[in-house]
């Protein structure tokens, strides 16, 4: 049975809620009053503290604040095995060790607990090597023909087709809390689908779960914070033909445009060369905290990320300006603009970035 109580105002003190029956009397102590988001993807989601470098490990877990609450939902997979499921509880940030806790959703909360002063509440359900597919809820997906777009399926005796098959993270790890009020969803993932010749369908994919899930939940409002992939150099640099990161980072884009009720924290100058888990995960989580603040809070002075606006040329130069109330820093040297010759394919370019533009060199 479930029972669902009026809403009730934000509140830090502590209530008990005493649940009786002729036979049995069950008492839960110290429920608080605020904001419950759902923190979901595949490893950079899941990225644990103690992953960091030393010295942000070490800042966390000296943290205390009794008003973010945390509550993690076991991964199916874990070093090639399958885990053995244990039931979770609400922990509150610094009662106990925080070293498997979610580093981009400990840095979330606790912005939003530092600029809201709401008591905040992390549901963590991400699984390392995800797709997109696992998270995505069944009978949506079959009645707006979002199957075509996904990957290959494992059989069943691969341990992949517990964490990588469609349907199958929705079923088991968030079916269990489908219903349960939350304010929104952050979400970072797509690693996993970022491949040549599949990356394009991630669009359709990425609005089947945001739907999807709103539909789930009985909630057209519920929020989605999505982190946009950051750099890999691996895939990215050195002459690499593979651009299928960047075509599912402009997925991503194009699909917070035009779904509504959503937000977007731009990362592409957080990714590491080579390293597929970057360890900046306190300026992810403070940008995604930054961008859902100002969209779902009201805090339109906070910055966000920049987006692209109206391009000109001017002499030898390409000008990008920006769109939003949010300068850059001028005069800085930014990396990793390229430029398309006809005849002559990408070429790498310099940059540098004025108060409301981006200005490249062209030597066209």
């Amino acid at each position: 049975w479930s029972a669902v109580l009026p809403a009730m105002p934000c509140s830090k003190k502590g209530r008990t809620m005493t649940i009786r029956t002729e036979e049995e009397r069950i008492v839960i102590s110290n429920i608080l009053m605020g904001d419950v988001w759902i923190a979901s993807g595949q490893s950079n989601m899941l990225m644990r503290v103690r992953s960091l470098n030393k010295e942000d490990a070490a800042e966390l877990r000296m943290a205390k604040d009794k008003s973010f609450r945390y509550y993690q939902i076991p991964v199916i997979v874990e070093g090639g095995k399958v885990k053995e499921r244990v039931e979770p509880e609400w922990i509150p940030f610094g009662d106990t060790g925080i070293d498997s806790w979610s580093a981009v959703a400990i840095y979330f909360a606790l912005q939003l607990r530092k600029k809201t002063d709401r008591p905040i509440g992390i549901i963590c359900a991400a699984q390392g090597s995800s797709t997109i597919e696992s998270w995505l809820e069944r009978e949506y997906c079959l009645r707006n023909d979002v199957e075509r777009h996904f990957q290959k399926r494992f059989s069943e005796e691969r341990i992949e087709s517990r964490y990588r098959n469609p349907y199958v993270l929705f079923d088991s790890m968030l079916s269990p809390i489908v219903g349960f009020t939350a304010k929104g969803v952050v979400w970072y993932q797509g690693e996993a689908n970022a491949k040549t010749g599949i990356a394009a369908g991630y669009g359709p994919m990425q609005e089947a779960l945001i739907k999807g899930w709103r539909e789930a939940w009985k909630d057209e409002s519920m929020a989605f914070g999505v982190v946009q992939l950051p750099s890999y150099g691996y895939k990215e640099t050195k002459g690499s033909a593979d651009q299928s990161w960047a075509v599912l980072r402009q997925c991503q884009k194009d699909i917070c445009d035009k779904v509504s009720g959503t937000a977007m924290a731009v990362c592409m100058d957080l990714g590491e060369e080579d390293n597929i888990h970057p360890k900046a995960k306190k300026e992810v989580g403070r940008r995604l905290a930054y961008e859902v603040l100002n969209k779902f809070y009201g805090m339109a002075k906070l910055p966000v990320s920049p987006r692209w606006g109206e391009v000109r040329t001017e002499g030898e130069r390409l000008i990008i300006t920006l769109e939003g109330r949010h300068p850059l820093r001028p005069g800085q040297s930014v990396s990793g603009f390229e430029v398309m010759y006809e005849g002559r394919g990408w070429e790498s370019t310099e940059a540098r970035t004025e108060k409301r533009s981006v200005s490249l060199s062209i030597n066209g």
